[in-house]
């Protein structure tokens, strides 16, 4: 796909969709005062890997989403609507990510981005939206980069990995661990994890015992694990999503290291578990919702009772993407009969402890992320002990 010129022709070009979007919408009977609001839906854009070594996790992530907006519809929606998500492969390519925004912005006419997939592509399309005034709500990514309040339009439910990597660091460290190695991906998301973990270690005067990049795919985990092997580290810590995570765990048991292994929440658990099962016992993974496999917390049992009749695996990041959707739609009720973007952002700013179940969210004026929860968890016997 060839991306939208820039300069005036391209903002000439820009006008001319949403021009065209608008008509066609006019046209049909369904003229609303947003794009992507009509009468009988509001309409999503999503761009996501829906290929490639991260497809798995994304399809994860998109079907808790789905869960609930499904569900929501069936129940008739928000105020009279109902919520369409309207999905691009990007591959995990940013560019590619970036020209698909800007499709489903300016072509597709849709309302809003939600939960659009990575730190690479979120780099390319959030200032993008940010400067197109389109809301960016609930990206799969935990970079703290991203975060920053320059990004007006950019509305985050999951803790970032700052916190997550302070978590593991603060638990490896106080068991009295201080030879601590990281495994990145060798992209956007590996070096914003590798960042936040020197900034951890360096707050307790240490440095990584050894920083070695892996590739997405992990094609390179055996010299990743060689390097392992020869710095001989208690711990490391895993910046590694999907593909990557199976290859490295299964590369380091095979070269029998006996390091504490700790990933972060984006590492793709049920794959890893599939692929593996009672071999990834030990490993700690920081999680940023609840265990899916708990009882009690309303917003849980929900998730897991509606998956369970759609025959969908449970998971974290699937419960994330329900949450996600929840909160969206919350935010959304809120902003009245006639919501529009402006509206929107505005309602998710103000939004103080909105309650999904259980599970709170605060945002506001100067907090873009709407929680801070992480918690550790261990896979015991091929599972998730809870």
């Amino acid at each position: 796909m060839t991306e939208t010129p820039h300069g005036l022709a391209g903002s000439l070009l820009r006008l001319a969709r949403r021009a065209t979007v608008m008509l066609a919408m006019a046209l049909s009977g369904m003229a609303a005062a947003e794009n992507g609001v009509s009468p009988e839906e509001i309409v999503l854009g999503q761009t996501g890997a829906a290929s490639g070594s991260l497809a798995a996790l994304n399809e994860a992530y998109l079907g808790g989403a789905l869960l609930y907006f499904n569900d929501l519809n069936a129940r008739g929606g928000v105020q009279g609507r109902r919520i369409r998500l309207v999905t691009m492969d990007d591959g995990y390519q940013p560019d590619k990510a970036l020209a698909n925004a800007r499709q489903l912005v300016e072509e597709d006419g849709v309302f809003a981005l939600f939960a659009c997939f990575g730190t690479g592509p979120s780099l390319k399309v959030l200032p993008y939206a940010n400067e197109s005034g389109v809301p960016y709500f609930a990206p799969y990514t935990g970079a703290d980069a991203l975060r920053s309040a320059q990004y007006r339009w950019a509305f985050h439910v999951r803790s970032s990995y700052g916190q997550e990597v302070e978590k593991i660091v603060d638990h490896v460290t106080s068991i009295g661990m201080t030879s601590i190695a990281v495994v990145h991906h060798d992209d956007a998301f590996g070096s914003a994890g590798l960042e936040v973990a020197e900034k951890a270690l360096a707050r307790r005067n240490l440095k990584p015992a050894v920083a070695a990049a892996i590739q997405a795919d992990g094609s390179n985990a055996a010299s990743v694990v060689a390097q392992l092997a020869e710095a001989n580290p208690a711990a490391v810590v895993m910046i590694t999503a999907g593909t990557s995570s199976v290859s490295l765990v299964r590369a380091i048991l095979s070269a029998d290291l006996h390091a504490q292994l700790m990933g972060l929440s984006v590492i793709s658990s049920n794959q890893l578990l599939d692929a593996l099962g009672k071999s990834a016992h030990g490993l700690v993974v920081a999680q940023v919702v609840p265990s899916p496999y708990s009882y009690g917390m309303p917003v849980v049992d929900t998730y897991r009772e509606i998956a369970q009749a759609a025959g969908q695996p449970v998971s974290y990041t699937g419960l994330e993407g329900f949450i996600a959707a929840k909160t969206f739609a919350i935010a959304l009720q809120r902003s009245g009969s006639e919501p529009t973007r402006e509206g929107l952002a505005a309602t998710i700013a103000a939004m103080d402890r909105v309650d999904t179940g259980g599970f709170t969210l605060t945002y506001g004026e100067s907090r873009r992320s709407g929680s801070d929860y992480v918690n550790l968890s261990m896979v015991r016997n091929g599972r998730f002990a809870h």
